[in-house]
């Protein structure tokens, strides 16, 4: 197959010049390009196309990767809330373990403006004695914030609390 360019060019080189009168058939054809052009025009909007589809991406995994972030930042929170909540409740069973030997515990609830958050936090402290050990006490204490939800954070320790004995003094 030849080229209508060179066809053309090869055709107005011939020793005789077209006369006015012939006919369009000899003239070039000016529109002979624009068989080309909606190739070139399916290509270009291909490449947008392509060049759209990578910038959707693109702003797709910046959008995840806020919300991964934004999510893991909610969750660091709430551990370090329910941490502070957690050794909170250690020193409040001490404090009541040596105020009252019948102290075996309870279900203490935070409200939100208590604690400076956002929620309400829930500390459950349980008391046990050792028996092995008289005298010596296992606090054990579970602390939830937010008290309810999706994104709960939940800390538990365990310690051990020496109540004087009678008479003695600590």
């Amino acid at each position: 197959m030849t080229n209508r360019r060179s066809y053309w060019v090869r055709r107005a080189s011939s020793a005789t010049l077209p006369d006015r009168h012939a006919s369009s058939a000899t003239l070039p054809d000016r529109h002979a390009s624009s068989a080309i052009a909606p190739h070139r025009r399916a290509a270009v909007l291909m490449m947008v196309l392509v060049c759209l589809t990578v910038v959707m991406a693109i702003a797709a995994e910046a959008v995840r990767s806020t919300m991964t972030e934004r999510r893991d930042f909610r969750n660091r929170e709430n551990r370090l809330q329910a941490d502070w909540l957690a050794e909170a409740a250690v020193e409040r069973a001490a404090a009541r373990l040596a105020a009252d030997a019948g102290y075996h515990g309870e279900t203490w609830s935070l409200p939100a403006s208590a604690i400076g958050g956002s929620a309400d936090g829930q500390v459950v402290i349980q008391i046990d004695e050792l028996k092995e050990s008289p005298g010596r006490f296992a606090a054990n204490v579970q602390a939830d914030y937010p008290a309810e939800g999706e994104y709960r954070a939940r800390t538990s320790k365990r310690i051990v609390i020496e109540r004087p004995q009678t008479g003695e003094k600590p």
